[in-house]
């Protein structure tokens, strides 16, 4: 949806009409390692007290990258809503859901871009015109955020950061342990459980494997230690809603168009708290 207005409308439609199946592609949920994660801290790692996020990528860190509709579209459409959605789903999917967002703040450091000769897609480089633009919207973003658990969320946000081609991580501490996990190798988690005081409390690396979710089924070999990468992600997300549309039980159904709704609500208070000059700002 291009705004929150657009998004309600979608969510009226689909109520309007049960019997359509509709889904958003939070396909990071699908992450058998972050599911784990997710499943230890509801059954042994306990209360959370803070969740730190970040989602960075390089896509828009040469000058040289041509307008596009990316830099369109004022504060807080620009890489928080871009890739920052996918990393505030995933704190509440892990974390519950946030009450309230403080400390807004939004940096653009590539001021303007040349308009390309022809047509772009996706990330494309592009032949460049002579005529340039003011980009209108984030590089950069943060925040943190209150969950309705008592837990503290740090966000960082950049669509300019060297050399992190598609880094999305987290780390979680929690009363009886802590995990994290990095996109840059997604197929392990690392999680330190049954706290201990005699020097060997540290974390311990885990792969991935048949006895996490998604996995059993998903590959051409169920086996311990045979890996997966991004992309299987969107081939479980597929899995998961052609079942869903079929009435097969089993897999937890895609994300409703509620929690886009949702997502875009918490982006919204996001921008009017760094409009505020990073006032708390309930998330409705």
């Amino acid at each position: 949806a291009a705004s929150l207005e657009d998004a309600e409308a979608m969510v009226a439609a689909a109520q309007a009409h049960p019997d359509q199946v509709t889904g958003v592609g939070f396909v990071y949920r699908r992450q058998p390692a972050v599911a784990a994660v997710r499943d230890l801290l509801r059954e042994e790692l306990g209360e959370i007290s803070h969740f730190n996020g970040r989602y960075w990528c390089d896509y828009a860190l040469s000058p040289q990258v041509p307008m596009a509709w990316r830099y369109k579209g004022g504060p807080g459409t620009g890489a928080l809503a871009d890739i920052g959605s996918h990393l505030i789903d995933l704190s509440e999917f892990l974390c519950g859901p946030m009450v309230s967002v403080s400390g807004g703040t939004f940096t653009t450091k590539v001021a303007e871009r040349a308009v390309p000769l022809g047509t772009t897609y996706g990330h494309a480089k592009a032949e460049l015109s002579d005529v340039r633009e003011p980009v209108e919207n984030d590089d950069v973003a943060t925040f943190t955020a209150h969950f309705g658990s008592g837990a503290v969320g740090t966000f960082s946000i950049s669509r300019i950061a060297p050399g992190h081609a598609n880094s999305l991580a987290f780390d979680i501490m929690a009363q009886h342990g802590g995990a994290k996990w990095d996109m840059d190798r997604p197929a392990e988690f690392s999680v330190i459980r049954k706290l201990r005081d005699d020097g060997f409390d540290g974390y311990n690396q885990v792969l991935a494997g048949p006895a996490h979710p998604y996995v059993k089924g998903g590959l051409p070999m169920d086996f311990p230690g045979v890996s997966y990468g991004v992309s299987d992600l969107f081939a479980y997300q597929a899995r998961a809603f052609l079942e869903q549309i079929a009435g097969i039980k089993g897999l937890p159904p895609v994300a409703p168009f509620e929690d886009g709704v949702r997502d875009l609500r918490i982006i919204d208070a996001v921008s009017r708290s760094a409009a505020a000059g990073g006032a708390t700002i309930p998330v409705a």
